[in-house]
């Protein structure tokens, strides 16, 4: 007894000395509670932990938050889940991402390429859609954006509230609410907030071959022929009279014009309002503009001197002031820490939330709060909870972004995306746009594959990024990339390969010698094989047989084409009789029509030309047989003659 009183005492006192020397060592999973604004938040379990590239982690947590504020929905417009009880904790599912300020990481806002306007897509289709218009970077993570118009009815409908910036692109110069920037320049002021947004007057840049700016110009004024020396910009644009949306057509005049037909992004925000980028399609010529379309008419010998046909102009207001640094510029709502305090809560009602935040040290902190689903313990958070929960993962500013349907996080595995929250629909909304955490990066493409053969391609990168000495090993076979392909042969059918990668990256002026991620592809089935394919004319009639193999059941449709004629081939064994006169002078072949069934799988068509059998001639039939009888005659008589001389 007293041997277990002395370990008791000696743990006591151990214990006292840990706390006394180590006051911040949490011992027996002592609760780190944030407090601000009447708020609490503590991390009650970490369900996971992931670290992802580049110093960029997520995790998911589940948390318990409590207001000192009483009596609207606990689980906001989930009403299950009764009222708000002051300072009781309610269940939370928080995931959050911390992301380094470093150079090769970015945060890009954007919106899904659309020529004509704005597209809702999810944040996943917003992720992929990035990649494939921007070789040479890959997506780690993503959330949702801006808030915008849900229902489509304004004018050109499903824009964002807020400005939106997309490296260094200024798709909208409109400010609603707060406005986050992204400075992307690896120092502690990675984010500008709580600025007042401001842009120049409408620009028109010029590019290169190389997509390098020239020359600028300012555009002096819309829709109106310019005086002499200036330049003006013509475009349709869309308004609203009485709820309907109409156009304001414009015509482009024919002397001095420049006309953008297809353009890459062309969007018509008001009547002195557009952001438009493309190649100049027509000059001189006049023309009515749809919506999207855009013109300069210009009286400067200078700029006319620069324009022609497929030279690349863009039309835009450049930022100026306090965000002018910032490359990608996004709209926000209110302000939830600033200074490191919570700030003055206006949003008393619980929904899901997402936030983004900045630490001390320029670290960026996005996090989602699931809402509006009480039975899996998702009770959402109203402003001031908000604020607790970027205090306790280290920010000292944050502000709040679309929340409800719209929350959504994402994070990269392999080659796909994963929904790492709940969104409270039960599926993913379609957002008008997304931020993106985004690293330089290879992405091979599968070009082509077969049942023996496998072709993998990469897109040329952006400018900014180069990438070479591609190296591609599938099967313990090495290849060096050339002309941005690599092929291999001699695969086995409906087998998988891992392949592998390696390649030497420059960015910012640091070149590094990067390991991609490997990844399987699977070689379609066995080919089919033709055994015998030929034709033969029998008594006025061009008899076509044919017997092919398909092990692997991969064949969707067989048939014979004869000229222009098909006849459909049912059974993998048989014949068919064709009048002469519609098979001589033709090529007949035997064309198969299937897929792969590889991953990912792939269509195939295969053409074999039929074997003509040509009868012996009658005639060569006749001699052959006289000059045997001739031989065996001849034969006969030497015998005779031998004998009787015996």
């Amino acid at each position: 007894m007293k041997k277990t009183i002395k370990k008791i005492c000696f743990f006591i006192i151990s214990l006292v000395i840990l706390t006394l020397l180590f006051p911040g060592l949490k011992v027996f999973g002592e609760t780190e509670i944030t407090e601000t604004l009447g708020a609490r938040y503590y991390v009650e379990e970490n369900v996971e932990t992931n670290f992802l590239r580049s110093g960029i982690v997520h995790v998911k947590d589940k948390a318990m938050s409590s207001t000192d504020e009483s009596g609207m929905s606990a689980g906001g417009s989930d009403s299950s889940g009764g009222t708000v009880i002051a300072n009781q904790f309610y269940p939370q599912s928080v995931n959050v991402l911390t992301v380094p300020s470093q150079s090769g990481v970015k945060v890009v806002n954007w919106t899904l390429t659309n020529p004509l306007g704005w597209t809702l897509a999810t944040v996943r289709e917003l992720a992929k859609d990035f990649e494939k218009n921007n070789p040479g970077w890959k997506v780690v993570a993503a959330i949702n954006g801006d808030f915008f118009d849900i229902k489509g009815t304004g004018a050109l409908p499903y824009q964002t509230n807020g400005v939106t910036v997309s490296n260094g692109e200024v798709l909208r110069p409109i400010t609603n609410n707060a406005t986050i920037g992204f400075t992307n320049n690896g120092t502690e002021n990675s984010l500008v907030a709580g600025k007042n947004f401001q842009v120049g007057q409408h620009q028109l840049d010029v590019f290169d071959n190389n997509g390098e700016i020239i020359a600028s110009f300012a555009i002096n004024s819309f829709n109106t022929e310019p005086d002499e020396g200036e330049t003006n910009l013509y475009f349709t644009f869309p308004y609203l009279e009485n709820g309907e949306r109409k156009e304001q057509t414009q015509v482009v005049p024919p002397e001095n014009s420049y006309t953008v037909i297809s353009p890459i992004r062309g969007l018509a925000m008001s009547a002195n309002k557009f952001y438009g980028k493309g190649k100049i399609n027509v000059v001189g010529e006049e023309r009515t503009l749809t919506l999207g379309q855009f013109a300069i008419v210009t009286k400067n010998a200078e700029l006319k001197a620069l324009l022609a046909q497929n030279v690349l102009i863009r039309i835009q207001q450049p930022v100026i002031g306090d965000y002018a640094e910032c490359d990608n510029i996004i709209g926000g709502g209110v302000t939830l820490v600033l200074n490191g305090e919570g700030y003055n809560p206006t949003d008393f009602n619980r929904h899901p939330r997402t936030m983004v935040g900045r630490k001390a040290d320029g670290t960026l902190v996005f996090a989602t709060v699931d809402g509006r689903q009480v039975a899996k313990n998702m009770y959402g958070m109203l402003q001031e909870e908000m604020a607790a929960l970027m205090l306790h993962y280290g920010c000292v500013e944050a502000y709040n972004l679309d929340g409800g349907g719209s929350t959504t996080m994402i994070i990269r595995e392999g080659n796909n995306f994963r929904v790492v929250n709940s969104p409270s629909e039960d599926n993913e909304r379609r957002d008008s746009n997304a931020l993106l955490i985004v690293v330089p990066e290879l992405t091979l493409n599968i070009a082509g594959i077969t049942d023996h053969s496998l072709n993998l391609s990469m897109l040329t990168p952006q400018k900014e990024v180069v990438i070479d000495n591609v190296k591609v090993t599938v099967n313990n076979q090495t290849l060096l990339m050339e002309d941005n392909a690599v092929e291999f042969t001699n695969l086995a059918p409906s087998q998988s390969y891992e392949v592998t990668y390696t390649y030497d990256l420059t960015y910012q002026g640091l070149t590094r010698t990067m390991t991609g991620e490997p990844f399987t592809v699977r070689t379609g089935k066995t080919k089919p094989t033709v055994n015998k394919f030929t034709y033969e004319l029998i008594d006025g009639e061009y008899i076509i047989s044919w017997d092919y193999s398909d092990p692997d059941e991969i064949v969707t449709q067989a048939y014979i084409k004869i000229g222009t004629e098909i006849e459909f081939v049912r059974e993998k064994t048989g014949s068919i009789a064709i009048p002469k006169n519609k098979v001589e002078g033709k090529t007949v072949n035997l064309i198969f029509k299937g897929d792969w069934d590889s991953d990912p799988s792939e269509r195939f068509e295969f053409s074999y030309i039929a074997e003509e059998i040509k009868p012996v001639k009658k005639g060569c039939q006749l001699g052959a047989s006289f000059y045997y009888l001739q031989t065996v005659l001849t034969v006969t008589a030497v015998l005779l003659i031998f004998k009787r001389r015996k």
